[in-house]
């Protein structure tokens, strides 16, 4: 997920269904991304991220927007 889409990330509905952060696509699924302006991330989000690159993300937004 591109980070300006994730800054702002709210939700997402898998197959037209709301679905966690942390639910497992299969293959075929089709994935819907909810967004709103004045979301930012969280400490939380750390927990949900699966890549190395994007808890590093997420702990830069949190040092540069404390």
């Amino acid at each position: 997920m591109h980070s300006d889409i994730g800054n702002t990330f709210i939700g997402a509905k898998v197959n037209g269904k709301m679905v966690t952060i942390s639910t497992k696509l299969n293959t075929g699924d089709i994935c819907e991304i909810l967004t709103r302006k004045n979301m930012k991330p969280s400490i939380h989000w750390l927990e949900c991220a699966t890549t190395v690159q994007a808890r590093s993300k997420i702990r830069k937004y949190l040092r540069e927007n404390k």
